[in-house]
């Protein structure tokens, strides 16, 4: 069940007093079935405006899942909408768990009438990577059926799902010396999920060492999910287009 109200808080209301609406809602919806999935959208996506991390740690406590950022729309660039949306969540990851987690909107692959999107399958990808890197629930709004081969498969991707459901949002993100490539990681399958992702200008390349990621080894072995190779390395470096991301699970080589 989703109930949505994040175009501002209606006339005649305040943060608080909304709350605590959405609250019972929750709480009368469980009422009558405790399994039910709550999804809820106070008006919490302008970052930085006031009440917003005070929502997100409100909507923590008794739903399912709760948007943080504004929603996609056509007019914006992809690699702006996910990039932004990545930046608008890394600071929340300790509201999310089990249970409970940040929404960053709807995944949106091919091209139906009520969106067209028009993005490449590889910025299709970057979306799922950066959903998945921060535990953000992979739902879906497209036409299902006008979706290429390539485009089903990067939802079915395994290693994205696994990502994705690994019970856990990043706490930490770093920053190459350049200052243009960020790396986001945490814990799956006895690794490291990375999420690599040129935030410069154009294209730029990025280098961290192992112990960065929290790997003692002198070597490491690095699974790209996309492009399902695998290579050794006692050190990492990493080249970008502008905008664009990359996502590995590495794991030490004993």
């Amino acid at each position: 069940m989703k109930i949505d109200e994040c175009g501002g808080l209606p006339s005649g209301t305040t943060l608080s007093s909304l709350t605590t609406a959405f609250e019972q809602y929750g709480a009368d919806l469980r009422a009558d079935n405790p399994d039910v999935v709550y999804s809820e959208e106070l008006p919490i996506y302008e970052l930085g405006q006031p009440g917003f991390t005070q929502a997100v740690q409100s909507s923590a406590t008794f739903a399912s899942m709760w948007r943080v950022a504004a929603d996609e729309s056509p007019a914006d660039s992809a690699s702006d909408t996910i990039l932004g949306h990545l930046a608008a969540d890394l600071h929340l990851h300790a509201f999310a768990g089990p249970g409970h987690w940040n929404d960053l909107d709807m995944l949106v692959p091919g091209t139906p009438v009520a969106h067209p999107f028009g993005w490449s399958l590889t910025d299709e990808e970057s979306q799922l990577s950066v959903w998945a890197e921060e535990a953000s629930p992979l739902l879906i709004s497209t036409d299902l059926t006008t979706l290429t081969s390539s485009e089903l498969a990067a939802l079915k991707n395994p290693d994205i799902i696994a990502i994705d459901q690994s019970g856990s949002q990043p706490s930490a993100a770093i920053t190459s010396a350049s200052g243009n490539m960020e790396a986001v990681f945490k814990s799956v399958g006895g690794g490291m999920a990375v999420l690599f992702a040129n935030l410069g200008a154009g294209t730029g390349t990025g280098t961290f060492t192992l112990s960065q990621f929290g790997i003692s080894a002198s070597e490491a072995s690095g699974y790209n999910v996309w492009k399902n190779e695998t290579t050794t390395f006692g050190g990492i470096s990493v080249t970008l287009p502008a905008g664009q991301t990359e996502t590995m699970v590495i794991k030490p080589v004993s």
